[in-house]
């Protein structure tokens, strides 16, 4: 164990001026952008390198891209795209390479297009005037390593795959799929590794899986799941490192989860649950860690139950025997923060309500009956605030849909506040984190505004690792309460490889370093303050947290080098955890 030297604390303290949050004992108004009880409806959030950019309306513009740092003063248009009362309306945005990217269109015969913004208005450009005679409508925007990838049209075409690596001169078609005007319509675009899986329709094969490395040749057909025209109903995407997992309907097997790589051959039904060519209709496919997490049938059991699987043969196993039961889905959302999967599911007893699982069937069952007995308490909007804990929406019966936070038990969800004092509802969402402060919309008598959230210490995953494809390094942490252990946790590839984890400061620009991100400031001091050794593919580590009051707010980062392994660089890096320190 090795302390967190006091000397960086300080002078990260000097560089992080202005940092410092007081956490909040009760959700507040950022800004009310559209005053007088009109509302400026914020949404699509994206977490641009601390700050929140969103689209929101403002008085004498339409819904325009704005930014904030969390106060009212920082809060500032970014620039009006489509002058005066008409809106840019930019939408789906994804980053890269340090700046966002999103579509938006402007007043003029350019229609919906593919923007980029570095949060400045000089910096907000057009990125490709892609159909000349209309609209583009690009859509469907999802970020790799280096290449967005997104659906667009033009009349020549039809709706195909794009792909960008952030200029003019590199936003291309990918392929025709469907030559003509005809579209194929890519849907469920979804990136594995370095590559991007999405559906597309033919008329010889109907919607079926199909991928792309971004280039023609590389762009081709998964598996023709049901031959011919027909479709499989591809759907659920989900990656895990170089592949990913989804639900189709075979033939004989019905509908089952699969697996795929990329190839004909490494494709297939991770298991025929409902056997006999019965379907066990899963749903709610969601990545914990290294498990894919999902609800299916055996025909065994009656309702559907709670299953797990793993990239190895054999892990796929029920584990909890579930009694869902009433009227309407018997699942709402599902999400993943931290080690815990948490889900909204229907019973009898207690209507649709929070439940949480650890992957074992002791650590499965219901967080809370928000609203007592079989009335829906209804969460959604299911964000991870850090990586312990989750915000949702939901209704307690009393002070209608209000903001909740929770850990997973029930003694630690509360409702954060009754923003709309009464029976009435402020129905905040979306919800997202940027830095250490939780954004979301809400509706009170100030209209539908801006508003945050500080819970003090907050630890924030940044990023994914590098490494090889079947097993991305990972590190995660405790909360950094000062006075306190802060415990580290890593996975990474190689048994006996040296982790050596950096405190610096979050890079506010995107660069490689022979192919790994490195997260970190390099022109700011840091330096190794923690080490471990991976056994069996895992590693952890401890750092002692100063309990100074004066470091309480301030948001430092950590990093990590794996060496030696078998990349030709001799090394791997893991992701970065973005530290609020607090009390």
């Amino acid at each position: 164990m090795r302390a967190i030297p006091t000397t960086l604390f300080f002078s990260l303290t000097t560089l992080c001026a202005g940092s410092v949050l007081v956490a909040q004992s009760n959700p507040r108004i950022v800004r009310d952008i559209q005053p007088g009880g009109l509302s400026s409806i914020p949404d699509d959030f994206v977490d641009f390198f601390g700050r929140l950019m969103f689209r929101a309306s403002a008085p004498g513009l339409g819904h325009e891209l704005h930014v904030t740092d969390g106060t009212a003063d920082g809060t500032v248009l970014v620039t009006d795209l489509y002058p005066g009362l008409s809106s840019g309306f930019p939408r789906e945005p994804v980053l890269l390479g340090g700046r966002a990217f999103f579509s938006a269109r402007r007043g003029n015969n350019e229609g919906t297009e593919l923007w980029a913004s570095d949060g400045t208005k000089n910096g907000t450009v057009l990125v490709k005037d892609i159909s000349t005679t209309g609209s583009g409508q690009p859509r469907n925007l999802v970020a790799g390593a280096d290449t967005i990838y997104f659906t667009a049209a033009t009349p020549a075409t039809g709706e195909e795959l794009w792909a960008s690596n952030g200029s003019d001169p590199t936003t291309r078609m990918v392929l025709d799929i469907v030559a003509g005007s005809t579209s194929s319509a890519p849907r469920d675009l979804t990136v594995a590794k370095n590559r991007v899986f999405f559906t597309a329709s033919t008329p010889g094969e109907g919607r079926e899986l199909w991928v792309s490395d971004g280039t023609p040749q590389g762009t081709h057909l998964v598996l023709d799941i049901v031959p011919g025209a027909a479709s499989s109903g591809v759907s659920n995407l989900v990656a895990l490192d170089s592949v990913v997992y989804f639900v189709a309907r075979h033939p004989t097997k019905g509908a089952e989860v699969w697996i795929s790589n990329g190839t004909a051959s490494g494709t297939g039904v991770i298991k025929d649950i409902f056997e006999g060519g019965g379907s066990s209709n899963p749903v709610g496919l969601t990545r914990v860690d290294d498990t894919i997490y999902f609800f299916a049938t055996d025909g065994k059991h009656g309702a559907p139950d709670l299953w797990r699987t793993e990239p190895v043969v054999g892990s796929t196993k029920m584990v909890a025997d579930l009694t869902p039961a009433g009227r309407g889905a018997l699942f709402g959302e599902t999400l993943a923060v931290g080690p815990l999967l948490f889900f909204a599911m229907r019973t009898a007893a207690e209507g649709l309500e929070l439940w949480r699982s650890d992957g074992t069937p002791l650590g499965t069952g219901l967080v809370m009956d928000i609203r007592p007995g079989p009335e829906d308490g209804a969460p959604h909007n299911m964000t991870a605030y850090g990586a312990r804990r989750l915000v949702f929406a939901a209704n307690d019966g009393a002070t209608g849909v209000e903001p909740w936070i929770t850990q997973g038990l029930t003694k630690n969800t509360v409702r954060l506040g009754d923003l709309r004092a009464g029976p009435a509802s402020s129905s905040p969402g979306p919800f997202l984190t940027s830095g250490s402060i939780l954004y979301f919309r809400a509706q009170t008598d100030l209209g539908s505004e801006l508003w945050r959230y500080d819970f003090g210490a907050v630890t924030t995953p940044i990023g994914r690792g590098c490494g090889r494809d079947d097993r991305i390094p990972t590190m995660l942490t405790s909360d950094p309460v000062l006075g306190r252990n802060l415990e580290i946790q890593g996975r990474c590839a190689f048994g006996n490889a040296t982790c050596v984890v950096q405190l610096g400061v979050l890079a506010r620009y995107d660069f490689r370093i022979l192919g790994c991100q490195p997260y970190l400031d390099l022109l700011v001091p840091y330096q190794p303050v923690a080490f471990g050794t991976a056994n069996g593919g895992r590693w952890g580590a401890t750092l002692f947290l100063p309990n100074q009051p004066s470091l309480a707010g301030l948001r430092v980062a950590l990093w990590t080098w794996i060496f030696p392994t078998d990349a030709k660089r001799g090394f791997d890096t893991t992701n970065a955890v973005q530290l609020t320190l607090g009390q």
